[in-house]
Parts: C-alpha cells; sequence; structure tokens
C-alpha cells in the first residue's frame, strides 16, 4: 500500500540520524597476522563490553542519568585500552 511505505520511509529517515555502521565484512584487510591477531582479539573483548553495558543501561541495573555510572562505562574502555582498539582498526582496514 502506497500510504504505508510512504510512512515506512518517512519513519526511516527519522531514525537514520542515529544509525550506525556496525556490518563491516568479517574479511581479512591486512597481510600482518600479528595485527589481525590484536584486532580480533580486541573487537571480541570491546564488543562484548559495549553489549552488556548498553543492556544494563536499558534494562536499568546501571543508571543512564549517573554521571558515576558513565564514568565508570568509559574507565573500563579506557582500561581496556580502547584508543588503541581504534588505532588497531584503522591500520586493519586501512592500513594506515
Amino acid at each position: 500500500n502506497d500510504v504505508e511505505a510512504s510512512l515506512r520511509v518517512k519513519g526511516g529517515l527519522l531514525y537514520q540520524q542515529y544509525a550506525k555502521e556496525v556490518n563491516l565484512p568479517d574479511i581479512i584487510w591486512c597481510d600482518d597476522p600479528d595485527l589481525a591477531a590484536d584486532f580480533a582479539e580486541m573487537k571480541t573483548l570491546i564488543q562484548s563490553y559495549i553489549t552488556t553495558a548498553i543492556n544494563e543501561f536499558v534494562l536499568g541495573i546501571r543508571d543512564v542519568d549517573s554521571d558515576a555510572d558513565w564514568q565508570q562505562y568509559c574507565n573500563a574502555l579506557k582500561n581496556m585500552e580502547y584508543d588503541r582498539f581504534l588505532e588497531v582498526s584503522r591500520q586493519y582496514y586501512f592500513g594506515k
């Protein structure tokens, strides 16, 4: 139905600003096996932590309005060397 399709498109456009790229292909972009291993290990650890934290914020286990809970989340990412993960990711995907 044309009205329904139009509403879906309009609704999708409203949510587009919140979209994030999450479906990068799972192929090896680099020829450095050590870098690929570091990337895979860090990606698994950090994605697992982020997913758990998001669920805890949504379920109210962590208070979304609490600066202390947010800071604890950020500190945990820092302790997991998130900045290093971003650099490893750049090298892995773009060779830079």
